[in-house]
This record gives structure tokens, C-alpha cells and sequence, in this order.
């Protein structure tokens, strides 16, 4: 039985169903003990919890003691710059549009001076958050430190694969995995905190014992840089997802009308790099080309993003195709998937999400949808690799085309949904993390003969 350490950048109360919570909790169910440091996400965006959060340094325990989220000075609530700005989606010209500067003048403050003084706030603190980037580390470090030796610590990340680095130098931790879950550099807005990113990452892969990325295109990258051999271990699915999926609504084989009402489902963070914006046009393209359709939008985020969004659906006219769920409890997921006929996983195709592999992806497979993705990107060599749906440009015209050929083709749909459903048994998340274990057992093998030998 081990003693393994977690560190990770992501709250699991923001963002839950993250690959380290899935991976602690195969590793527990395992036999081994294991605690998780995970980096708070703050959410309050008035003035004085903006100031409150980048100030003060915090830490609670969760999930009985098992989870430690720290929230560590110059930590204010995320997106704070993005929702000063008209995000895309609604032309500015439009009534709706002024609509919609209007309630994201009420999601930034109800008065002028309200808006100013975030403003200010904002213009102050933004450009902080390398000292953020800084302050996690010796922060995760000493409450690392307070809770004894760990044979083993994943990190997520370059800032957590640092207090990893630390805790093996100060004989804490015997082994360190960097898990690459995400191109890092991509994610932050200003070039100091890009080039700072892209080195430590570089830097602690080279220290790490053992380094796993989560797509082979991202594993590609990290080898070119480094030189390191990179191994893949890609996002999962829990193996009983499927099972709650038929749960809740059983499918059948009965012939059904290809001109019914398609089902367009997208789970996870609303927020721009989501191309929703794109799926909104596409789906009035659709609508006007004969297709019924119904579109699901599960999952919360930037609130100016999520209001262009419901102005543009009603600039639109499709107030009745698209449904603002909001986030739902984890648990719920695998019923709206059960409604749904198609997954979304296109977006915007950033450096970020180009070499992202979206959980969603492996979840709409389990959940028996095809899927439309992103050309030139992780996700389109999944969907390629298993023969389960369509990568497309990001445009609205052919995104638009990829929901009429799966609306109208209903054997090429049956045979994507099918494909799906047999891939995903290969991305549970048990044997992925019994994948991960059996590469670090493997190491001290190694290590363990090199030292018999030396005696």
C-alpha cells in the first residue's frame, strides 16, 4: 500500500470530474492513502472579496480530510478581465446585443461607480498573477510538509510538479510523476507568465522520475522539447458510466425517422474558447435547412460569455431549440447524456485546446453519441482512431453540416454511436490508473536492482 500525494491546479468544487480526482479515487479504491492539494477557485466578483481573496491565504479540508484546497494569496476570482470585455457571439449593432451589455453591466455591478471601482480593481490586480504563479508553490509546500513522508506524488502541472521537486529534495516524496494534463503556457493571457510557464514546464519534466501526458499530440510536443520519453495515459470514464446512461434511458432498436428532432448535447466550461457562439449560427443554419432540432447546453462559466450567448439565441429565434441547463451535479450527467443523440466537442482552435484531450469526449462515447469535433486537434484523432463521429473546421457552416449529414444519415449516426460505446470500454479510469501505478512500480524495480547491484 502506498502513501500518495496529489497536487493540482484545479478546485473540485469548480471544476469537478477533474483526471485527479478520478485517479485519487481509483488509487483509494485500490487500498492506497492518499491526500490531494488542490488550488481554490474563487467566484465572488464584488470588489471586496476580489480584494479580500488576493490578500488573505486560506486552507480547508473536504471529503473527509482526504482533500486540502489552499487558497494562497493573489488569488482573486478567475476571468475577471474576460467579463470586462463584450465576448464573442452577438453582433453589436443588434437591440439584443445592448440587451446584453446591459446584464453584463449588472454581472460586473449594478452602478457606474460599481464599474468603475471593478475596473480599477482589475487593472491593479490582473497583472499579479505571476506572483500567484509564485506563491502557490511555498504555500502547497508547507502544508505538504506538516503531513509527513508520501512514497509518491503526482503533480498536475509545473507550479505543482515544484513542490513534488521539493518535497523529493527534502526526502518527503520518493517518487515524482509529472502528469501533463494541459499545454500550460496557452491558458495565461500575459507573455511574461507564457514564457515563465513554458520554462518551468520544461524544467520540471527534466527533475521529474516519470513524465505522462494525457494525448499523443501533447506527448509529441513534450518529446521534442525535453528529449524525455513521454508516456500516454489519456482521460477516462468511470466504468459503470455506460450502464447509468441505459439506466436512464434505455435505447431501442425501433427504425426511427431520420427527420425527428436531432439532440445536440455540450457538457462542460462556458466560456469562449467553448465556440458556442459558432454552434449558435450553425443551428439556425440547420433549423432553416429543415432539421429539428433541440440543443443542450450543460455546464456554467464567464458570465458575460453565458449572457452573449442567451442574446444571441434570442436575436436568433431559437429560444425554443437551445436550453440553458447550467451545471448539474456530477452524478446527474449520465441522464442528459441519455437524451442526447450527438456530443459537442468542437471549439475555438487555440494552442490550449488543440492539444487538449476533453474528458467530454471519452463521456459522450461511454454515453453512446457521436461526436463532432475540431479538425487538427487531439480530439479529431480520437474520433478518427475510433471511427466515431466528425472533426470539421471551426465555421459555422461546417459545423452546420456535420449536425445535417448525423440528422439525415441515420445509418452512418447508428454506426458512429456504436463505435463509440465499444471504444470507450478501453478509457476507464481504473485501469488508467492501474496504468500509471504499474509505470512507477516499474521505476523502483529498476531503482531497487540498480541498488542491489551497487552493494
Amino acid at each position: 500500500m502506498k502513501r500518495i500525494l496529489f497536487v493540482s491546479p484545479l478546485d473540485r468544487l469548480a471544476v469537478p470530474n477533474t483526471r485527479e480526482q478520478n485517479i485519487a479515487a481509483e488509487c483509494r479504491a485500490m487500498g492506497h492513502r492518499t491526500l490531494s492539494l488542490t488550488l481554490a477557485q474563487n467566484t465572488s466578483r464584488a470588489p471586496w472579496a476580489v480584494l479580500r481573496d488576493s490578500i488573505t491565504c486560506r486552507a480547508s479540508s473536504d471529503e473527509g480530510g482526504t482533500v486540502l484546497r489552499i487558497d494562497p494569496p493573489f488569488n482573486p476570482c478567475t476571468g475577471l478581465r474576460s467579463n470586462l470585455k463584450v465576448q464573442p457571439g452577438v453582433p453589436a449593432a443588434t437591440p439584443a446585443a445592448g440587451e446584453d451589455r446591459q446584464a453584463q453591466s449588472r454581472a460586473l455591478g449594478s452602478r457606474p461607480a460599481g464599474r468603475r471601482l471593478r475596473r480599477a480593481l482589475v487593472s491593479l490586480i490582473a497583472p499579479l498573477g505571476i506572483l500567484r504563479d509564485v506563491s502557490v508553490i511555498p504555500v502547497f509546500l508547507v502544508h505538504a510538509l506538516q503531513r509527513g513522508r508520501f512514497d509518491l506524488c503526482i503533480a498536475y502541472g509545473p507550479w505543482a510538479a515544484c513542490v513534488g521537486w521539493a518535497l523529493r529534495a527534502c526526502g518527503r516524496v520518493g517518487v515524482v510523476v509529472y502528469d501533463d494534463q494541459d499545454y500550460e503556457p496557452a491558458i495565461l493571457g500575459s507573455a511574461l507568465r507564457r514564457r515563465w510557464a513554458a520554462t518551468l514546464e520544461r524544467s520540471m519534466m527534466r527533475r521529474a522520475d516519470l513524465v505522462v501526458s494525457v494525448g499523443h499530440r501533447l506527448a509529441a510536443l513534450r518529446r521534442s522539447q525535453t528529449h524525455l520519453k513521454v508516456e500516454v495515459i489519456p482521460n477516462g470514464v468511470q466504468g459503470s458510466f455506460a450502464a447509468q446512461v441505459r439506466a436512464a434511458a434505455p435505447r431501442t432498436d425501433a427504425d426511427t425517422d431520420a427527420a425527428q428532432t436531432l439532440t445536440l448535447v455540450y457538457v462542460g466550461n462556458v466560456v469562449a474558447w467553448s465556440g458556442l457562439d459558432a454552434l449558435l449560427t450553425a443551428a439556425r443554419q440547420v433549423r432553416a435547412a429543415g432539421q429539428a432540432l433541440r440543443v443542450l447546453i450543460i455546464g456554467d462559466g464567464l458570465p458575460a460569455y453565458v449572457e452573449s450567448l442567451q442574446a444571441q439565441a434570442r436575436v436568433l429565434g431559437l429560444e425554443d431549440v437551445v436550453r440553458f441547463v447550467g451545471r448539474v451535479p456530477n452524478h446527474r450527467i449520465a441522464e442528459w447524456l441519455a437524451q442526447a443523440d450527438v456530443g459537442l466537442a468542437h471549439f475555438r482552435p487555440d494552442p490550449y485546446r488543440r492539444y487538449a484531450f476533453p474528458l467530454k469526449v471519452v463521456e459522450y462515447m461511454a454515453a453512446g453519441l457521436a461526436v463532432i469535433g475540431t479538425c487538427d486537434t487531439e480530439t479529431e484523432d480520437i474520433l478518427e482512431r475510433h471511427g466515431c463521429g466528425i472533426a470539421v473546421a471551426f465555421d459555422s457552416g461546417e459545423i452546420a453540416s456535420a449536425i445535417l449529414r448525423l440528422g439525415r444519415d441515420l445509418p452512418f449516426r447508428r454506426e458512429c454511436q456504436a463505435r463509440a460505446l465499444q471504444a470507450a470500454a478501453g478509457y476507464h479510469w481504473e485501469a488508467l490508473a492501474s496504468q500509471q501505478l504499474a509505470l512507477v512500480e516499474r521505476l523502483e524495480s529498476s531503482r531497487r536492482r540498480r541498488t542491489g547491484s551497487m552493494t
